[in-house]
This record gives C-alpha cells, structure tokens and sequence, in this order.
C-alpha cells in the first residue's frame, strides 16, 4: 500500500481541521477545502477565525475558503486527485470527509414524536409522547442563550442531559435549565474557546460586544452582551478563567457593576463572588 503524502480534508469544521492537525504532525501536504468564508464558521466570529486560520497556514497547512469538492478523481482504484467548483484539480493520495452532520432522527420516522431538526424536548427532555425520553445530539432542547430550542451536539451537554433524562424516567420531576453551546480546540499552541452566542445581528442595537485584540500576541477576546447579561464569549490565545465566564452566562448574571472589569487580564473568580448563586455544582 503506497504511503500517503498528500490529503485533502473537506471541511472546516472541528472535526475537519482536527483531521488536517492530525496529518500535518505526521507531514503530510494537508490542503482543507472550505465552502463558507472561515473556518470553525460553526464555532468562531469571522475575525477569531482568522487567527486559527493564520495559525494553521504558518505551520502548513493550506486553506482553501469559498470552494467546495464537486468530485473526486481516480484512476485504476487509486485515488489521484479532487476537483472543486472552481474547475481547479488539486492532487492528492488521500482524502478526509468532515461536514454534513446532522442528526439522526430515522429512529423515530413515523412515529407521533415530534421532529425539527432534532427531537423536540419539553423542560423535563420529555418527548411528545408520554414517558418517551430524548438527550444527546439528537435533541432539540432549550438554549439559555440563544432563548429557544435547538442542538448542541456535546458531549458535556449530553452527559448532562442523560442524568435529567434517565432522573425523569425514574419518577423524578426535574427541569433542565437548557444548554449553553461551548467548543475548546488547541492548534499548534494556540487555545481557542468559543462560548454560547458567538455571532450577532449588527442591526440589533440590543447587543453590545466588548473586545481586545492583540495581534502580535495572538490573543483576541470578545464579549456578547445583551443588556447587562452576558450570552457569550471566545477567547483565543489566552483562554484563562474561561469557566468563570461560562457560569456567567450560564446563571445569566447581571454583569452590570463589573462590565469595565470583565476584559481586564487580572479578571476571575474573586470578581464575581456575591453575584453568582450559591450551588453545590460549578460549571468551571
């Protein structure tokens, strides 16, 4: 079996550019081919994309935005070459499919469960149908971010969901509180973490980003808030106290007294004392 010098990976999601990490540490020639503008569009603000893209070009890896893989080229059952939208064929001996996920929802296909994107869940993750249970990637349940359902495909979100679950089928009578969406990768040194909201509409004069920005040190912090609640959060370069953050807009705290604090590098824990609630279980 020849040796694989060249991929292409088609995607740019997380699973995507793992796959392009992975096969560059082994040095190979990794070409990721991208549909959308960024990469991590799924994850990251345009211009927090632009740091793990800068980071992944300098260390080899070629990033290809705006094209999309329209077939894949062999010869004799080997593979030889994609060829994108563009009519350009790139060369290659090995090729790595990350996009397209969606849930699986065939297991309940005409049956009385309802269905949007995933498996509807009510505040107990109860289905349509009494005494029928969703958790995990296949359920659309509460964002507290976002205020409304949707999926959040974690693992830690599944976790959590399975214990409200499998408590609620025993006889418990628990709600859950929703999902915060939260993603953490590291490329060739650079930590990045993406939590809950990360996009905005600019036309909504209802949300406030707070940033700052350093581009020789690689760092870059954003802020989304609504009011004085904050719903949102990425950080790259410097990713200390992420956990503070995430109880911040888990709790949906009134950040009000320490918005001028919030950015500042000394900023943590100690800060927020008095404003959180009292609970047994820290989401840090």
């Amino acid at each position: 079996m020849p040796v694989t010098k060249s991929a292409c990976v088609m995607g740019g999601g997380l699973i995507g550019l793992k796959a392009a990490y992975a096969l560059r540490k082994r040095n190979i020639d990794v070409k990721v081919i991208i549909k959308s503008k960024q990469v991590l569009s799924q994850m990251l603000d345009f211009e927090a994309a632009g740091f793990v893209q800068k980071e992944l070009q300098e260390h080899g890896i070629e990033v290809i935005l705006g094209q999309d893989v329209t077939e894949i080229i062999s010869e004799e059952g080997e593979l030889k070459a994609v060829k994108l939208d563009s009519g350009k064929a790139l060369a290659c001996s090995m090729v790595v499919v990350g996009k397209g996920v969606s849930p699986n929802t065939g297991l309940v296909k005409d049956t009385e469960i309802k269905v949007n994107a995933g498996i509807i869940a009510d505040n107990s993750l109860a289905t349509s149908i009494p005494n029928i249970y969703t958790a995990g990637d296949v359920c659309e349940s509460f964002d507290i971010t976002l205020g409304k359902h949707t999926i959040n495909a974690l693992w830690p979100i599944a976790v959590e969901q399975g214990k409200v679950a499998g408590s609620n089928m025993t006889g418990a009578n628990i709600d859950y509180e929703g999902s915060v969406a939260m993603n953490s990768i590291e490329f060739f040194g650079l930590p990045v973490v993406s939590l809950g909201a990360f996009k905005i509409d600019p036309k909504d004069s209802s949300f406030e980003e707070l940033k700052a920005i350093d581009t020789k040190e690689n760092l870059y912090k954003k802020l989304i808030l609504k009011g004085d609640i904050l719903i949102g959060a990425i950080f790259a370069g410097d990713i200390k106290n992420s956990g503070v953050f995430l109880r911040l807009i888990r709790e949906r705290v009134d950040v009000a007294s320490i918005k001028d604090k919030l950015l500042k590098e000394n900023f943590g824990f100690p800060d927020i004392i008095g404003l959180v609630k009292e609970k047994e279980k820290l989401y840090v």
